[in-house]
């Protein structure tokens, strides 16, 4: 069994003597052969990663790990790139049956292999992973097109309930809601009926293009029936979801299907809604919309309809919009203040600055709820970061200015703009920006270059929230922060919570590790200050020195 053409290997395996012995069965097959060796796992991914092999040789185990690690290094969301023969010097049935369960092709030991055997194996494997590669590029293909709507190109009802299942669930969590929009073709029946099915076709496609032309490419386009569709735009606030629906009706306007028995002009019925919590299924998004849609059609048709939501039907519009625009312009926003103290001396050693909201939303997280509800979480969070800074330097206070920031905002930022609203109104003054570590989202390593350029910016990162519930140690060391400040349902009471002081002092111990600062927050009279200090935390926060103010 002579190949085609030369083979290029990749010879993983620490043993001299195997090597040597593998490279002399490889020569002696009469195949030309470009063989490259490794002694390590990591040595093999540097060399996969410089150039491409046809097949893989790699003896089960190695010095920093075996073929297990090595397999599980090389998958990618398409399974092994290349193929793999694992060489062991031992006989498992077991164990080279789960290497091939995880991906290997096949499975020799060494003392039972002859020259052709070998060679044979190496051109097996590479044909089994060149039709496995075949069939899921097949399959892809077919499940991609299963997803499709053949008339329109958009997705359809499966295709759409897919992305609603993966994706939903996790645009409900960021930083605005979406925004589902039910789009019905007004008066389509007729169409068919007096202009014919292959008219209607062409009054449809038209539709699916104007929409597309309407909407951004981050958002999402179905047909999930005849002449229904439904788009999601996954972050927009209220005023850009009724941009969309008269962007919409414009298009639609503008690019009229013309066929040989005349124009064909179409208007659409929309009903809107920002998608509810909870929300993460294609028939309850739908039926959240549905009493708009019938309430446009009930109207007059060719208009957009909203079901208002949550604080929207609470308030009414008109507050909803009045508080919206307060909180945009910072006119709504305003901080006070309290000091971060240093608790072997008793002297301030820094001014935390809190924000505070219009009347009835006053503390911080009633002025996030009530941005997120109105998805403009960030716009909010960058003005409240403006007025506590501005409100630094009205007091003219001493150290350093201890300012909020949401993970959130920082993604969405550009880093240099929070550098500039920092240096423009601290007045020179060391400024520490402070993230929630409830706040970060699942993979924290997605902020580590923006945290890196603030630093760089002359910014300090503290985390808060650190050491009670869901606390991650991935984010921690991932984002190095400078200080770590407790969550307050850890500190508040512990002089008088044995449990407790032991958990803080475990933290401190963990924090001191990390090279950090601690802050103990939440500190609520003289007892907890003389416990914290006993577990040697020079620092601490809280209404023992009295209310923000």
């Amino acid at each position: 069994m002579t190949p085609d053409r030369n083979l290029s290997i990749l010879l993983v395996d620490d043993d001299m003597v195997d090597r040597i012995f593998v490279v002399r069965q490889l020569k002696q097959c009469g195949v030309a052969t470009i063989i490259e060796s490794a002694a390590t796992v990591q040595q093999a991914m540097e060399s996969l990663e410089r150039q491409a092999f046809d097949c893989l040789l790699v003896d089960y185990t190695l010095p920093d790990g075996d073929a297990d690690s090595l397999l599980a290094a090389m998958q990618n969301e398409d399974g092994l790139t290349l193929p793999v023969v694992v060489l062991t010097g031992r006989e498992d049935e077991d164990l080279g049956l789960g290497l091939l369960a995880r991906g290997a092709q096949d499975y020799l030991v060494k003392s039972q292999v002859s020259t052709d055997g070998l060679i044979r194996a190496i051109r097996h494997a590479m044909e089994r992973h060149r039709i496995g590669r075949e069939l899921d590029q097949a399959k892809r293909r077919l499940e991609a097109q299963s997803q499709e709507d053949h008339l329109t190109g958009l997705l359809n009802r499966r295709g759409i309930e897919k992305v609603i299942n993966r994706e939903v669930a996790r645009l409900l969590r960021g930083a605005s809601a979406p925004i589902a929009m039910l789009v019905d073709c007004d008066d389509f029946k007729l169409v068919n009926e007096r202009l014919g099915h292959a008219v209607g076709d062409q009054v449809l496609i038209n539709v699916a293009r104007c929409l597309r032309m309407a909407t951004r490419e981050t958002d999402l386009v179905a047909r999930i029936g005849g002449d229904e569709f439904l788009v999601l735009l996954p972050e927009a606030h209220l005023n850009e979801g009724r941009i969309v629906a008269e962007r919409i009706r414009q298009e639609l306007a503008r690019n009229v299907v013309t066929t040989s028995m005349g124009s064909v002009p179409m208007t659409v019925s929309i009903g809107a809604t920002p998608v509810p919590p909870k929300s993460n299924r294609l028939d309850q998004i739908v039926a959240a919309t549905h009493l708009a849609l019938q309430r446009a059609k009930s109207t007059g048709k060719a208009q957009a309809q909203w079901v208002a939501t949550g604080l929207e039907a609470t308030l009414g519009v008109a507050n909803m919009e009045s508080l919206r625009n307060c909180l945009l312009d910072g006119s709504g926003v305003w901080a006070v203040s309290q000091q971060v103290m240093d608790l072997r001396d008793g002297r301030p050693i820094a001014t935390e600055f809190l924000a505070r909201g219009p009347r009835g939303f006053e503390m911080p997280d009633q002025i996030l709820a009530l941005a997120r509800e109105m998805n403009i979480l960030t716009e909010v969070d960058r003005q409240c970061l403006r007025r506590c800074i501005e409100r630094s330097y009205a007091i003219g206070i001493d150290g350093a200015v201890h300012v909020n920031v949401l993970p959130s905002t920082i993604a969405a930022s550009d880093p240099r703009d929070l550098i500039d609203i920092c240096r423009k109104t601290a007045a020179g003054r060391p400024v520490v920006l402070e993230m929630s570590h409830h706040w970060i989202p699942g993979d924290a390593h997605e902020l580590v270059d923006r945290v890196n350029t603030l630093r760089e910016g002359g910014l300090s990162i503290s985390l808060d929230h650190v050491g009670y519930g869901r606390t991650s140690l991935e984010a921690l060391l991932a984002l190095s922060p400078d200080i770590i400040k407790t969550d307050r349902r850890l500190t508040g009471g512990v002089g008088r919570d044995p449990r407790k002081a032991q958990m803080l002092r475990r933290l401190a111990d963990m924090v001191s590790a990390l090279g950090a600062t601690l802050v103990a927050l939440g500190l609520e009279n003289d007892d907890d200050v003389d416990v914290v200090r006993n577990l040697g935390i020079d620092f601490g926060q809280g209404l023992a020195w009295g209310e923000a103010a």
